[in-house]
């Protein structure tokens, strides 16, 4: 197996058709995978749905939006909705796939890319940073935005057929700059978070910690990247898996070469 990198920031690539397959699906199209699709899609509406209710209830409804985890829980939850409609497209011949990738399917990958990085870092930061047992609860809500939101991004990777790039790290990191800039001018406007301190987070605390904060989006910038590159690790795994064990001579031939 060949495995070739270049950093390609673009969003096109030569097997459109890739993006609305599983890996493990043997003809065209699966109403299996379909199905699959759609029940995805129903769980991150879900746990959407769930996460405001929950705000709604502990009257921190006003601070939804400030949080990194719920930026990400409804990105994620858009990429499934629209992978789940591109699907549903191509499975019902109303979505012709030829060899350009179309803007649907190029905003899908963006919003997977951008998506897969956050998810992986919000489980991540929370529970090695940010969780402290006197303050959190460890409810449904909170075991679905911190944990099981990443455990189900990891199923899916094993099941799509697409592929990861490093050159789209810039787009993750282009949407974590402006979150950043956004916990830098929301305590200077006079903004605080759900406990009522001038801060979004304690490691982001810019009026009176500003190096630990400066510190902290460098590290989160740098954990961004390892995230990125082991997404594009379980795809060419996923794919090298598939080869070795289940793929045809013609598809041998097609995934002799995977590059990102």
């Amino acid at each position: 197996m060949k495995i070739g990198c270049n950093f390609n920031t673009s969003f096109e690539h030569s097997e459109p058709g890739d993006f609305l397959k599983s890996q493990w699906q043997k003809k065209e199209k699966s109403v299996v995978y379909l199905i699959y699709r759609w029940i995805i899609a129903g769980f991150y509406t879900f746990s959407v749905i769930a996460s405001i209710i929950t705000s709604a209830m502990r009257v921190e409804l006003p601070f939804y939006l400030i949080y990194l985890t719920h930026w990400n829980l409804i990105f994620t939850m858009l990429t499934m909705l629209l992978h789940a409609y591109l699907v549903t497209l191509h499975q019902t011949d109303r979505l012709k796939v030829g060899d350009k990738m179309t803007r649907d399917l190029k905003l899908y990958w963006f919003l997977s890319t951008t998506s897969n990085v956050y998810a992986f870092l919000v489980s991540l930061i929370y529970w090695n940073i940010l969780y402290k047992t006197e303050l959190n609860v460890i409810d449904m809500n909170n075991i679905i935005v911190h944990a099981t939101n990443s455990l189900v991004l990891i199923i899916d990777m094993a099941g799509v057929k697409h592929i990861g790039r490093l050159g789209l790290f810039v787009y993750p990191l282009c949407c974590g700059l402006i979150f950043l800039f956004f916990t830098w001018l929301y305590p200077f406007l006079g903004g605080k978070n759900r406990r009522g301190h001038n801060y979004i987070y304690p490691i982001l605390d810019w009026k009176k910690k500003p190096i630990t904060a400066i510190y902290a989006g460098i590290g989160v910038t740098i954990g961004g990247v390892i995230v990125h590159c082991s997404v594009i690790i379980v795809h060419k795994i996923r794919a090298y898996i598939h080869k070795k064990c289940v793929a045809t001579k013609y598809e041998i031939t097609e995934f002799s070469t995977l590059t990102c």
